[in-house]
């Protein structure tokens, strides 16, 4: 069985409140901390008009292009699946910063304390600031850590007499489940037989030290510490897998967008708990923008930048996105990108811009694109159509597929012909379609899998945790949302109540 950390890890992550204040000075355990450089994965490659006529088909989107709530004002904005890094991941936030209680302007308290032990940039344990503040699933997050987060824990202790099975507090800012109760960190803290899965104790997968899983298959490497297949031991790892999550959390052994906003764009705002697009408060989002609900959004111009210079659909509140819907809103000699809602320079035919990158110029839209006409598509031998993107692709419609591969029915999204693009379309005997490889049989996130099941280890479709009929053994899927339980039910700690 193929083990958990898929080379994007696990982004189905919990969302916490954002009703801390910010620390003034020190505490960046939260994963908050500004680590110098912008990786702008927001402006990724630009994607021009085409002529071909053709139906419309993103084929090009952006990495880490997303939505940042709410459409706005006539701009389109494209999500992407990385994310996380993730990814997000089908158009979901990666975030895990959804509030019920407000969102915090960043103003800085220190030390406002109900029992907790205070430092110098924040408190540790139960604050004042954070009491009675919940996370989205309605568990309470009493308890600030050092960067001022409210969070479920920030000690092993105060998971002890938690659900069975998630006696660990995850106290490593760059993971997905930083600040709540999850079943380990470690292959020491779990029972014989079993490893530290995806913070879960597993004994179904097999431990990569004895030779039970070949992790070299999947291009991973054995966790000589805990026995699971792991995407890295450093940064250098990270790089070479994928631009957009380039730092190694060495703890898990994967790979994490951000230290601090710094890393990420300004479409893809806000650092928490190592994912960009992410908020616990406003200390996680770039200057004059504000952490609501788990986003970081802005009030007015101030709180973007190029390659998005523009709060759009703000309403005076902190409810914008950065980006631009119009080249107007761009620098000298640039236009906007309006599928990527990024500004881009302007190419000039034969100037040598486009050229660079084996693309052309569309003069209509003064952005590079990858074809003009179907014709270059075919001869290139990189698809069949010209989407009105500018990008070659294979198909734009079921019919175009089936009729090229018995195997490859279905016209993904992104125009490819592919096994599957939705769950529906595989087979009860192989559940799942997986959407980072879009075969049947396999996971990346829980809505990869039917209703009622989830995504265990990045890998199969299984029951999930709590729901009826789902495996007790410890096979089960962790729940990420209320939503996936169904019938009202809560998802607390990973598992549906």
């Amino acid at each position: 069985m193929a083990s958990s950390h898929k080379i994007l890890g696990s982004l189905a992550v919990l969302a916490f409140v954002a009703a801390c204040p910010s620390p003034t000075k020190g505490g960046t355990d939260g994963g908050s901390s500004s680590s110098g450089g912008s990786t702008s994965s927001g402006a990724a490659s630009s994607t021009g008009g085409s002529s071909s006529g053709h139906g419309s088909t993103s084929g090009s989107s952006t990495s880490g292009s997303t939505s940042s709530g709410g459409s706005t004002s006539g701009s389109t904005s494209s999500t992407s699946g990385a994310t996380t890094s993730s990814s997000t991941s089908g158009g979901t936030s990666s975030g895990a910063g959804s509030t019920t209680g407000g969102s915090t302007s960043g103003s800085g308290t220190s030390g406002a304390t109900s029992g907790g032990s205070t430092s110098s940039g924040g408190t540790s344990g139960a604050c004042a600031a954070c009491a009675g503040t919940k996370d989205v699933a309605g568990n309470p997050t009493p308890d600030c850590d050092l960067a001022g987060h409210c969070v479920a824990c920030v000690k092993n202790s105060e998971c002890a007499g938690s659900d069975a099975g998630m006696p660990v507090c995850d106290t490593d800012p760059h993971d997905s489940y930083y600040g709540t109760c999850i079943g380990c960190l470690a292959t020491s803290q779990c029972p014989a037989g079993s490893i530290c899965n995806v913070e879960i104790c597993d004994n179904q997968t097999a431990d990569c030290r004895d030779g039970g899983t070949d992790c070299s298959s999947f291009g991973m490497k054995c966790d000589p510490q805990n026995g699971d297949c792991i995407n890295c031991t450093q940064d250098s790892d990270c790089v070479s897998q994928m631009a957009a999550s380039p730092f190694c959390d060495t703890l898990t052994g994967n790979c994490y967008a951000c230290k601090g906003p710094s890393d990420c764009s300004y479409t893809a705002p806000g650092c928490f708990a190592g994912q960009c697009f992410n908020c616990n408060n406003s200390s996680d989002c770039a200057a004059n923008e504000a952490c609501v609900q788990g986003s970081c959004y802005c009030s007015g111009n101030s709180g973007c930048g190029m390659p998005a210079p523009a709060c759009l659909g703000s309403d005076g509140g902190p409810n914008g996105s950065c980006g631009c819907s119009q080249s107007a809103q761009c620098g000298t000699g640039e236009v906007c990108d309006t599928v990527a809602s990024v500004c881009t320079p302007s190419c000039v035919p034969d100037a040598g811009m486009c050229a660079a990158n084996s693309q052309l110029c569309n003069t209509g839209s003064g952005l590079c694109v990858d074809c003009l006409t179907d014709s270059q598509c075919l001869d290139a031998g990189t698809g069949n159509y010209c989407s009105d993107a500018g990008s070659c692709v294979s198909c734009f419609g079921d019919s175009q597929c089936a009729a090229l591969d018995a195997g490859t029915p279905y016209c993904s999204q992104g125009g490819s012909c592919v096994a599957c693009d939705s769950y529906a379309q595989c087979p009860a005997a192989t559940p799942g379609c997986d959407s980072l490889l879009n075969t049947c049989g396999s996971c990346s996130f829980n809505s990869d899998c039917p209703p009622g099941n989830g995504c265990v280890g990045d890998t199969y479709c299984a029951g999930l945790c709590g729901r009826p009929g789902a495996p007790t053994d410890g096979g089960c899927a962790p729940c990420n949302r209320n939503s996936e339980c169904g019938d009202g039910g809560v998802c607390t700690s990973g598992a549906c109540r």
